[in-house]
């Protein structure tokens, strides 16, 4: 990923795409979450 910085602002295209990393983030996070949970269950 890159990001295009000018005069400290992000370009418009990387503003736009910035919700879906968020998304792709959060749906990263709820993975690794899923993950522990069935660690500490099978323990």
């Amino acid at each position: 990923m890159r990001i295009i910085q000018t005069n400290g602002k992000m370009k418009m295209t990387e503003r736009e795409s910035m919700p879906a990393i968020d998304k792709n983030v959060l749906s990263q996070r709820n993975g690794i979450r899923q993950v522990m949970r069935r660690a500490l269950l099978q323990r």
